[in-house]
């Protein structure tokens, strides 16, 4: 930080100067015997003195009285915009203003921002990779339980600490931010690929006919054709029952003429109780991971364009608004320095 002031009082000191320079440079030990301007910032997270041997400091005096002092960087503000501002209180039973003069008074405005760069590395890119991966569960078959339930498990937890991680390293607000916004959609996005898992795997499960698949194998291998005799070819199961002919009903079922060895008969209907031996389940399940492929990234990426537009923008207008209303706070890409001069009148 450099700082320039004009002090009359060295003027009759002029001509202690050398002839061939301007200027008299003041260590450290011999400036504390001048006067310098008490310069700080009221609402500073933290600040040190750079000290190795010596104070890190000097001065320059020239023969005019201006004094010129080093420079002492700033940077690594912890705050994301803020406002330097003075407000002093007084009261009128122990001030009272007295006029003399006009002065000349000095403004200034600092729009001061996070560097954009850091966030994309720690929270923005990783949370993205994030929700591509909780997308490869699509790819993957229905039936694979264990896999796409491990992958969509991990995803939301993972999502879920790096939010918290993200609030834990950012100051307590009111309000919703804009990383707050970014954060809670990639969770919705992640868990709603889960959740289109567990309606994929319970429609592929549903009336799939597996089990009466299994049970009508399993009764096909225990028939066992043989002769008899009369020369008809009956099975273990029907008991003696033997069919002759069938006959066709009015609603278009029809029954089969059973004829026991006693001579008595029998009616049976030849419609089947069983379920067809394939579905549509598995076959709508992987309609649904299909068109989930395309779905989520498309979703996703309309996010992205409306989510970045318009929080780039709005800086840009919140900074157009500050210039016009100094007493509000301002967000701006570039940090910038505005100063004004004019006269005042200070007692």
């Amino acid at each position: 930080m450099h700082l320039i002031w004009n002090d009359p009082r060295i003027l009759d000191k002029a001509k202690v100067f050398p002839k061939k320079t301007n200027f008299v440079e003041v260590d450290s030990y011999k400036l504390k015997n001048f006067w310098a301007p008490d310069i700080y910032f009221p609402n500073e997270k933290k600040g040190e003195f750079h000290n190795v041997m010596n104070a890190n400091k000097m001065m320059k005096l020239y023969k005019n009285g201006t004094h010129h002092q080093a420079a002492v960087k700033l940077g690594k503000f912890e705050l994301p915009t803020f406002q330097i501002t003075d407000d002093t209180n007084y009261s009128n039973a122990v001030v009272n203003y007295t006029l003399r003069g006009e002065f000349s008074f000095l403004k200034a405005d600092f729009h001061l921002i996070r560097r954009i760069g850091y966030y994309l590395i720690q929270m923005y890119i990783p949370s993205l990779l994030i929700v591509m991966l909780s997308w490869v569960s699509f790819w993957l078959n229905v039936n694979s339980v264990p896999g796409r339930v491990s992958l969509g498990v991990l995803s939301v937890l993972t999502i879920s600490t790096q939010s918290s991680t993200v609030n834990a390293s950012l100051p307590r607000v009111s309000y919703i931010k804009a990383i707050d916004i970014w954060m809670t959609t990639c969770l919705i996005f992640v868990f709603a690929a889960l959740l289109e898992f567990s309606v994929a795997n319970v429609i592929s499960r549903r009336g799939s006919g597996h089990s009466h698949l299994v049970q009508r194998i399993l009764r096909m291998t225990k028939r066992k054709w043989r002769g008899r005799e009369y020369g008809i070819e009956r099975s273990e199961e029907e008991k003696g029952l033997r069919k002759r002919g069938g006959k066709k009903e009015k609603n278009g079922n029809t029954k089969d003429i059973i004829v026991n060895m006693d001579g008595t008969v029998d009616f049976k209907d030849s419609k089947s109780d069983e379920k067809p031996l394939f579905s549509h389940g598995p076959l709508y399940a992987m309609y649904i991971d299909s068109a989930c492929r395309v779905l989520f990234p498309v979703v996703f990426a309309i996010f992205n364009i409306v989510y970045w537009v318009h929080f780039l923008n709005i800086t840009d207008y919140m900074k157009e608004k500050d210039i016009g209303q100094t007493a509000s706070p301002s967000v701006s890409h570039n940090a910038s320095l505005k100063m004004a001069t004019g006269n005042g009148t200070y007692g």
